[in-house]
């Protein structure tokens, strides 16, 4: 009785807790993700590099985006749209100074009488700079809902 009981309870620890704790560092890089979304969803473009690294890079739909100057362009090209974000993490990994987090991105955008849905899986490649989590480079892959 005493071995299933074990064996049960190993089998819940590991099929019922899929999604572990979040650590300290994921938290806080998911802050720092939030933040810029926040400040792109404001079209406030200065506040946008509060949550970048100086080397900040992308690649959008497989466009490459060379600095930060380069993304503020695209997103201007959505400015006055209404953006509804929803963001889970589908992996993450902190090591020191440096970590990646794998999301699973869906936004809607309104704009004007057009609506658009897309979902994407998005790679954030974190830099830790003074004790923040800043966002070194991102890709974005558009994927069926």
């Amino acid at each position: 009785m005493r071995k299933i009981l074990s064996l049960f309870t190993l089998i819940i620890l590991f099929c019922g807790f899929t999604n572990g704790p979040k650590s300290a560092d994921e938290q806080k890089a998911m802050v720092t993700i939030n933040g810029f979304y926040d400040a792109m969803s404001d079209f406030a473009y200065d506040k946008v590099s509060d949550f970048c690294t100086n080397d900040f890079c992308a690649i959008d739909n497989g466009t490459y985006i060379k600095n930060l100057d380069g993304f503020l362009e695209m997103l201007k090209t959505y400015e006055g749209a209404e953006f509804d974000i929803k963001m889970d993490v589908v992996r993450s990994s902190f090591d020191g100074k440096s970590g990646l987090i794998i999301l699973k991105f869906d936004v809607d955008i309104k704009s004007g009488d057009e609506k658009m849905h897309i979902t994407a899986l998005e790679n954030y490649v974190m830099h830790k700079e003074k004790g923040d989590w800043l966002i070194a480079f991102i890709q974005s892959t558009p994927v069926e809902a």
